[in-house]
């Protein structure tokens, strides 16, 4: 995403939470959905232009200093509760 590439994700688990509307979901068990999902993002420039443009800025939100402060913050209030 951060390199502008479009994304076919996995609608299991938390994927479509964290690239909300930055990608196209498909179940992982159904393979003529990833068929149809690569097939639509080869063949739809506004598609793919549409996943390249939300999935870049969706990954400016995902830095290692925030999930490293966001651990933190997570400790330090368990630390308080015990």
């Amino acid at each position: 995403m951060a390199c502008g590439c479009p994304v076919i994700s996995s609608n299991a688990s938390s994927m479509p939470e964290i690239l909300d509307g930055a990608a196209l979901f498909v179940n992982p068990y159904d393979v003529e959905g990833w068929k149809q999902a690569l097939e639509q993002v080869l063949t739809s420039d506004r598609l793919r232009r549409r996943l390249s443009n939300i999935g870049m800025l969706k990954a400016k939100t995902y830095t290692w200093e925030k999930a490293a402060k966001q651990t933190l913050q997570v400790y330090m209030e368990a630390e308080s509760e015990s």
